[in-house]
């Protein structure tokens, strides 16, 4: 895929990448585990719930940081 190279476009396709990442760890959380997405949302503020988070905003920041290398 080919991303243009306006700061713009990066931001929206890092958020989209985002959204999907957590809409699918919700879907997943709710429907294969049976847990509520308040209970989803609460696991964010455990340590690995932290430092998974961290790694989906590493993931969405992919397409940002591949302009700063240019």
């Amino acid at each position: 895929f080919q991303v243009a190279a306006e700061i713009v476009d990066r931001v929206m396709m890092g958020a989209s990448a985002f959204a999907f990442l957590l809409v699918s760890e919700i879907a997943l959380s709710t429907c294969v585990f049976g847990n509520s997405i308040e209970s989803t949302f609460i696991k964010y503020q455990t340590l690995h719930g932290f430092v998974g988070i961290c790694g989906q905003l590493a993931f969405a920041a992919f397409p940002i940081l591949q302009i700063l290398k240019r």
